[in-house]
């Protein structure tokens, strides 16, 4: 993926967060939107990490691939593997991916959309809910 889709991906990402701003009143708001700044930050230096580790490399051209929430947080398989991150780059609130392929957090609904072979965009599958911790 170009620097250029890369920069636009981020900037419809930051126009979709800025559209959904829930309206409580300004502290709330303020404080909404820099969590949800700090969560745009945080996928972005996951996204950084995972693609300059080379975890991900499905068109085996040497150079690493992005990912989706689910296998930035350890909860999916990588591409191509059957196993999971062992050390995961995003907590443990991005493994549980709604129906719509979106994580919730902070009032805020975060989507990856990777591209496909034909440069369309496919967005993150859901994920069922993690079986509760025995004991």
């Amino acid at each position: 993926m170009t620097r250029a889709r890369i920069l636009v991906a981020s900037a419809l990402a930051v126009l979709a967060v800025a559209a959904a701003v829930p309206w409580f009143g300004p502290r709330c708001v303020m404080r909404n939107d820099l969590s949800a700044w700090a969560t745009l930050r945080n996928i972005w230096s996951a996204q950084s990490e995972l693609r300059q580790a080379k975890r991900i490399d499905t068109d085996r051209d040497g150079e690493g691939e992005f990912g989706y929430l689910a296998e930035l947080s350890g909860r999916a398989a990588l591409p191509g593997s059957d196993r999971a991150l062992t050390t995961p780059y995003m907590g443990t609130a991005f493994r549980i991916v709604r129906p719509d392929g979106a994580v919730a957090r902070a009032g805020y609904r975060f989507r990856v959309f990777l591209p496909a072979a034909d440069g369309t965009g496919v967005r993150e599958p859901g994920t069922q809910a993690l079986p509760p911790r025995p004991g």
